[in-house]
């Protein structure tokens, strides 16, 4: 079926390529290129299977070169795991992708012939690997002495619950104190209550037998229900990204007017999780300094630690502003003090607080044994850390797990680890306290954003048709070379039940998830994500909204890889008011561990944390939670050699564990480059900008609002002229309206530009 057929506004929009490519067959004529009976066109520039955030970033860039896409998924939603989920698809997956079924299935489709040369594609593209592991609604939450609850006679108090002494009487009485109406004497009502023993061996089975036999429920449970039936309202990313506020996302975002169609907010502020000094069962949550007030002013490090701490943040400032220096200028090297200073005065932003002072000279020699051990490689970042700077194992694992994000036990290299940390410090303070941007509506909207995008500027796109395998052929040269043919796609059944056959779409390249090649391909970890809906809010604050990151290093309750956390609410309009999101990210190497016992660790880890009040003194001990959902998806990557894939096929992987979206459009820039070498990443074609500056020469007599203004000034211009004005008044008012013409002119909206789009550009 065609979802998103390659029509816009009744004008088709499918894009011929530039002048200075390869002709096509979109180029052999002016009129609308061929189609098949789904009117899709005989050949395309480019397939892409699957519809994550690498693949639609890709498909964007590629449209607005002026390439023919065919943009093709076998589910019925956008974004596969960067895809926004709700209760009912988490439900539909579960039930496909739960414990014990398979995502080792064999494909099975007629449509896929086994004596023609073809790489077999997985039917479930970049789902292949996913697994659910737990999923859970929390319907009672338990009675006990003390506990608000609600019945048909009010809201009222459980005031005790004991044993009654009479002889073979195995009951227990509960005493309830109704609290929303009094008696004569101004008392509080009591309810007397037998439970039987049976139901006394837990606080849940309690709440379980008075609600089937008296309707009385915990108000904990009252407000879980109805916050639960607000199902509406809740954005459930499945993989949630954060986006550096001064990056290649941003760049592209801006570049691609994508932005156009994204809100964003910023992050308020990193946490820290680890054991309590005088008890290691007991968890503190701190605040990770994020400016020099913070470093000084933070209880998490010993006075010392934050010596050092600044010491070797002001050298990666340095480094950082180098640069930086260096990529504007492009130029590779920069060898005096004034360049590095120089960029001050262009980068004020609040990661300025870190750097050292204007007046204060650049330790060069401190700058150059690091660019040394750099270039050199026979340092880790960590081994850098304690030779050079002598910071202790806390402060260490902060830089590294908090500051450089890393999250494997073994520390990356210097290079690695230097180039994270520079990218962090450079997007600090940029929109508000750290350097993360938070999407509304949730991360999935990323991938719906771009995949709109490419839309507009001619890709066609298919929802619900599997890419079943690449075709390829064999050309008789000297290197007897495998080049791809096309993709074969799935069938479907249309809207008036007509049964649509599985086909052959001829291109010149295809992009795949790694997950999705049948062979080929191995994986020696997992990600592992766990979805908490919690009542109430886990860090406090005055403003009583949540958006922050929570690290937890490796090693702390039992996990070897680090754990990262993402808290969300209705701020970011991913939850209704009163709830709030926790995502749990962790990698595993070992198929024998439970993954779901691990987040499940972390997640009380968190909740039972201590951590700061806020002003108002809201109690954060009723932190509940709600909905659980576990899941994880392999890390596949190629075995093959590059030399030993068809030619034509590009792989992409998922970005696993990583906090932002800048790994996605790093990954599409890259497979963009080497798809159309020498263009621009999400630049417009020449043909397609000549072809909006005309539309908007020939628009300029349609705009209503344009008219408006100039019968509005021409009227100005006869009523001074007959008033008998000056020639100087008359010739400055022809100036004015002449202006104004001129800035007409150039008033060319987005809207516009993308209508204009649907132009055939040949």
């Amino acid at each position: 079926m065609v979802d998103v057929p390659n029509e816009i506004n009744g004008l088709h929009c499918d894009a011929n390529t530039d002048d200075k490519q390869q002709p096509t067959p979109n180029e052999q004529s002016t009129d609308d290129p061929p189609r098949d009976d789904e009117g899709l066109l005989l050949e395309y520039d480019t397939v892409i299977c699957g519809t994550g955030l690498v693949q639609s970033i890709l498909a964007s860039a590629l449209a607005r070169a002026g390439k023919s896409v065919l943009h093709c998924d076998g589910s019925d939603l956008y974004g596969e795991l960067d895809a926004v989920w709700s209760f009912e698809t988490i439900e539909q997956l579960y039930d496909q992708y739960g414990q014990g079924k398979g995502n080792d299935e064999e494909i099975s489709n007629s449509a896929v012939d086994k004596d023609i040369w073809s790489v077999p594609l997985s039917p479930k593209g970049g789902l292949s690997s996913l697994q659910f592991h737990s999923l859970h609604t929390v319907r009672y939450f338990g009675i006990e002495t003390g506990t608000a609850v609600e019945s048909r006679y009010g809201k009222g108090t459980v005031r005790s619950i004991e044993r009654n002494q009479t002889i073979n009487d195995d009951t227990f009485t509960l005493q309830l104190e109704l609290s929303d109406w009094k008696l004569a004497d101004q008392k509080s009502p009591v309810l007397y209550i037998s439970v039987p023993s049976t139901v006394m061996d837990d606080s849940v089975h309690l709440e379980e037998h008075l609600h089937a036999v008296q309707n009385i429920r915990s108000t904990t449970t009252v407000q879980a229900e109805e916050l639960m039936k607000l199902h509406r309202f809740f954005a459930l990313d499945a993989t949630p990204a954060f986006i550096l506020a001064s990056g290649p996302a941003v760049q592209g975002m801006i570049a691609s007017n994508v932005a156009d169609y994204l809100e964003f907010k910023a992050v308020e502020g990193l946490y820290w999780l680890e054991a309590s000094q005088d008890n290691d069962k007991n968890f503190e949550l701190s605040r990770v300094p994020c400016s020099k007030n913070d470093v000084f002013g933070t209880k998490l490090l010993a006075p010392m630690d934050k010596r050092r701490l600044m010491k070797f943040i002001q050298l990666s400032m340095d480094y950082a502003t180098k640069m930086a220096v260096a990529e504007e200028l492009e130029v590779e090297a920069m060898e005096t003090e004034v360049e590095v200073l120089s960029l001050n005065e262009r980068h004020l932003n609040q990661g300025r607080s870190l750097a050292r002072p204007q007046n204060k000279a650049v330790a060069t020699n401190d700058l150059q044994a690091l660019e040394q051990h750099m270039e050199d490689g026979n340092l880790s970042f960590d081994e850098f850390l304690t030779q050079n700077y002598k910071l202790s194992p806390k402060l260490r694992s902060i830089v590294r797990y908090a500051l450089a994000w890393e999250t494997d036990p073994t520390s990356t290299s210097l290079a690695t680890g230097m180039l994270i940390l520079r990218r962090h410090l450079q997007a600090l303070g940029r929109y508000g306290n750290t350097a993360f941007l938070c999407p509304m509506y949730g991360s999935g909207e990323l991938s719906q954003a771009f995949c709109r995008s490419a839309a507009v500027f001619g890709a066609t796109y298919l929802l619900r048709r599997a890419p079943l395998a690449v075709q390829y052929e064999e050309k008789l040269c000297d290197d007897s070379s495998k080049t791809v043919k096309g993709v074969i796609l799935s069938g479907d059944t249309g809207s008036d039940e007509e049964i649509i056959k599985g086909k052959l779409v001829k291109c010149s390249n295809v992009v795949v998830p790694a997950t999705a090649l049948m062979t080929g391909t191995k994986s020696t970890c997992r990600i592992v994500r766990r979805l908490s809906i919690l009542k109430g809010q886990v860090i406090p604050s005055e403003n009583r909204e949540q958006r922050y990151v929570v690290f937890i290093p490796p090693n702390t309750i039992g996990n070897s890889h680090a754990i990262h956390g993402a808290l969300l609410d209705r701020s970011v309009a991913v939850s209704p008011f009163g709830c709030t999101l926790l995502h749990l990210t962790t990698t595993v190497e070992n198929k024998n561990h439970d993954p779901d016992n691990i987040l499940e660790h972390a997640k009380n880890a968190i909740l039972t944390s201590k951590r700061l009040v806020n002003n108002k003194g809201d109690d954060v001990d009723s932190l509940v939670e709600l909905y659980h959902v576990t899941f994880s998806h392999s890390l596949a990557q190629v075995s093959e050699e590059p030399s030993d894939l068809t030619n034509g096929i590009h792989i992409c992987n998922h970005s696993g564990q990583t906090l932002t979206a800048d790994v996605a459009f790093e990954q599409a820039r890259s497979l963009f480059q080497t798809i159309c070498p020498g263009m621009e990443f999400l630049g417009l074609s020449k043909s397609f900008d000549e072809a909006i500056q005309q539309r908007a020469r020939e628009k300029r007599y349609d705009d209503d609002e344009k008219m408006m203004l100039e019968s509005a000034l021409s009227m100005i211009v006869d009523k001074s002229a007959n008033s008998n004005k000056s020639a100087a008044t008359t010739a400055a008012a022809a100036k004015d309206v002449a202006k104004r013409e001129v800035l007409l002119d150039l008033r060319v909206s987005f809207c516009e530009r993308a209508s204009l789009a649907t132009l055939d550009v040949t």
